[in-house]
């Protein structure tokens, strides 16, 4: 990747406090930002994987961070979200991911727990090995592309395990189950393909949201707040929609099913009495 100069017009706020200028000289402070990180593994083969050892790491990845250095030879972590990506045939079109941190993070264990679920997710033979590739995707900010690493190879024999889709979780937040401070985990169900809780649920709203944070978060798919119908399946839509909401206090199951990712994320709720 070139390497890349930027003024400080797209850093503002996020590096105020490390730039100065002098009006007098009309002196401009730059930023240099590195190359895409590199990244590494301590191993290409993690062997059969057993779900009795599903706490031991598996493998670890490393990587150089992605910083920046500004024109008074200032070097800095540059603010980012990175996050492995795996893949089964290396086009990364639809990967599993996993949260691998933010600024400073520079490496990420993976247990055999989460090996396994990457390869059943990716529909992986339970009878031989498979290989896998992975990278790493850096964010950086919303106006910039993301950027990716090299791609490293781990081969693995899965066990089979009901897991989810994914490393996301949901829960559900607001008065319907809680209160909007308290969120109630949905668990996920192979047999349903849904996420599931059963709970007494109040008269009132509630809506969805993953991983704890209302970056995303569903409700309903209309113009106002959507009275879920008892047995019946109800669409969802991410982007602050508006609220879901329980007619009637009572004992209920409530599956989640999920689709798409980021600002395409939908899906549909039913509720069962």
């Amino acid at each position: 990747m070139t390497k890349n100069l930027f003024t400080t017009a797209l850093l503002a706020g996020l590096l105020a406090v490390s730039f100065t200028s002098c009006k007098k000289d009309e002196i401009r402070t730059t930023a240099t930002f590195s190359d895409a990180p590199k990244l590494s593994s301590n191993t290409t083969n993690a062997g059969v994987l057993l779900r009795a050892n599903k706490d031991n790491d598996a493998v670890t990845y490393t990587w150089t961070p992605y910083t920046y250095t500004l024109s008074d030879n200032t070097t800095s972590t540059s603010p980012v979200i990175y996050t492995l990506q795996i893949s089964a045939d290396g086009a990364f079109a639809n990967p599993y991911e996993l949260v691998a941190g933010t600024d400073k993070a520079a490496s990420l264990k993976l247990t055999v727990g989460q090996l396994n679920a990457a390869l059943i997710n990716l529909k992986a033979p339970l009878t031989k090995a498979s290989t896998l590739q992975v990278r790493l995707k850096t964010f950086v900010a919303n106006n910039e592309s993301a950027i990716y690493s090299n791609a490293v190879s781990i081969s693995a024999t899965p066990y089979d395990e009901c897991v989810a889709p994914n490393s996301d979780t949901w829960s559900l937040i607001g008065l319907a189950g809680v209160d909007w401070s308290t969120d109630v985990p949905l668990k996920w169900s192979c047999s349903e393909n849904a996420y599931v809780v059963t709970m007494a649920l109040n008269a009132d709203e509630f809506k969805f949201r993953r991983n704890n944070d209302w970056a995303v978060n569903l409700g309903g798919a209309g113009s106002g707040v959507t009275t879920l119908t008892v047995g019946g399946t109800t669409a969802l839509a991410t982007g602050n929609p508006p609220n879901l909401k329980i007619g009637t206090a009572g004992t209920y199951t409530i599956k989640l099913k999920v689709t798409g990712s980021g600002a395409t994320t939908a899906g549909t709720v039913t509720l069962v009495k």
